[in-house]
């Protein structure tokens, strides 16, 4: 397991807060941090590695 951290990203483009996922690899993270994005894009890392930015502009919110 390796621990990835989640940042929320303000308009300004500054991290702004910050959740730690414990995760087998990048796709779990990325799925986990996915379900963080709501009124911000999220970046996810991995130590000092940049893994993905998560838009919500371009997230998918499940229905119903």
């Amino acid at each position: 397991m390796a621990e990835y951290m989640a940042y929320a990203v303000g308009p300004d483009g500054y991290q702004i807060a910050l959740k730690s996922l414990q995760c087998v690899d990048d796709s779990e993270a990325a799925e986990k941090a996915g379900r963080l994005v709501a009124e911000q894009d999220i970046e996810l890392w991995c130590g000092n590695r940049f893994v993905i930015r998560l838009d919500r502009k371009s997230a998918v919110t499940p229905r119903g």
